[in-house]
């Protein structure tokens, strides 16, 4: 699997190597999405399918979601911004 994303990321198929990375690792993804340098809207949009993965996955206490959320997002290099990643959380947190 991880050959099959690093063939995606020669190939410029950014979208799909992301894709594919976050099922097998979503460090993986995050190393892929910041790939991308050439195209901000293309890294942003990368960096949402990490962002969206991550929070949904995460099923511990909604202060603990926050943190990591928090957490994610300095790892964007502020990229992404809270507003960005608030839609993927539940209506509740």
């Amino acid at each position: 699997m991880r050959a099959c994303v690093h063939i995606y990321s020669m190939m410029s198929m950014h979208e799909e190597a992301v894709a594919l990375a976050l099922q097998v690792d979503p460090e993986l993804a995050m190393a892929e999405a910041d790939k991308v340098e050439d195209d901000e809207d293309l890294r942003k949009k990368l960096w949402l399918m990490v962002a969206k993965h991550v929070i949904e996955q995460e099923k511990g206490a909604k202060r603990e979601n926050i943190r990591k959320a928090i957490a994610f997002l300095k790892e964007t290099d502020g990229l992404l911004k809270i507003e960005d990643i608030l839609p993927f959380f539940p209506d509740f947190a």
